[in-house]
């Protein structure tokens, strides 16, 4: 008899054991977050971003959806790009690439900063004098192509249609838009 119940009792334990496990991992605040890390932001504070990011102290590490978090993030106007992980016992890590703007575009009696994907991170009343002027060009509102509270221009010399990807153009001192990318068709071949 005591061949049968030593086996049942080995299961029973081992059961239990991963039982405990999963509800420390899973479902208890032992191993839930207790610190957000953020890491590379100059312009925006850890706070902004710890409150962009939603996620509650507690929350089980495990459950928590990174790439939602790395969404919610993204829609900070002045991030480029976000990364997500975790560090166990109980912190999130967050690496932020802010935008950096490298143009103003003229926008009524203000100034917007564009970065050098042609996002609109921040309207100012004065423009930084470092920056080039940018004639031609009006920012948009958020398309469906857009990362959250990012804007992008969408008319350029005439044009009012929104540019995808590639097909960004330069405003030239006379105000004409010229195409960037490579050429179509078939241009230097026989």
């Amino acid at each position: 008899m005591n061949g049968v119940w030593r086996p049942a009792f080995l299961a029973l334990l081992t059961v239990g054991v991963v039982g405990i496990a999963a509800w420390l991992v899973f479902f208890s605040p032992v191993l839930g977050v207790r610190e957000i890390q953020v890491d590379g932001n100059a312009g925006l504070s850890a706070e902004q971003i710890r409150r962009a990011a939603e996620v509650p102290a507690g929350m089980p590490l495990a459950t928590v959806d990174v790439a939602e978090v790395e969404g919610r993030i993204g829609r900070i106007p002045q991030v480029e790009s976000v990364t997500v992980s975790r560090a166990w016992p109980g912190t999130l890590r967050v690496e932020v690439v802010e935008r950096s703007p490298v143009a103003v575009v003229p926008v009524g009696e203000r100034s917007a900063l564009m970065d050098r994907h042609g996002m609109v991170t921040e309207v100012k009343d004065v423009a930084p004098p470092a920056l080039p002027v940018l004639r031609g060009v009006a920012p948009g509102t958020r398309g469906s192509g857009d990362r959250g509270g990012a804007h992008r221009p969408h008319r350029v010399a005439g044009e009012s249609r929104p540019q995808g990807r590639g097909g960004a153009r330069a405003v030239g001192g006379d105000g004409l838009a010229a195409p960037q990318g490579r050429p179509r068709g078939r241009v230097g071949r026989r």
